[in-house]
């Protein structure tokens, strides 16, 4: 585990488990003086490299990443990844059917109304 794993942990540890003690990216980043996206990567790796159950709620109470404890937590976080998964996949295809953006005659089409 790096230092930067370490760290963000114990600050997760310091939050109490459960959803109810869920701390944001943000906050733990301003706690340690390090970059949120650098959070992102500790929790990704303590998920992936040493499997920690952290999980995170988006919507409700308390937003932000927790110690999951309990089963419903784990099989709440799965279905938000889940539903996450579908939005992507849905995205993807979007993306793969629009046209490119012509700047020269999306102007001209939309000036002419």
């Amino acid at each position: 585990m790096d230092a930067a794993e370490a760290l963000v942990l114990e600050v997760l540890q310091c939050a109490g488990v459960g959803a109810d003690s869920a701390i944001t990216g943000r906050a733990i980043a301003d706690t340690l003086g390090m970059s949120l996206r650098s959070v992102q990567a500790a929790v990704d790796g303590l998920i992936k490299e040493h499997h920690q159950l952290i999980a995170s709620t988006t919507s409700g109470g308390k937003l932000g990443y927790f110690l999951a404890t309990t089963e419903a937590e784990r099989q709440r976080y799965l279905a938000q990844l889940r539903h996450r998964m579908r939005e992507l996949a849905l995205r993807s295809e979007a993306i793969a059917n629009c046209r490119l953006y012509q700047p020269a005659t999306d102007l001209v089409d939309l000036m002419a109304g």
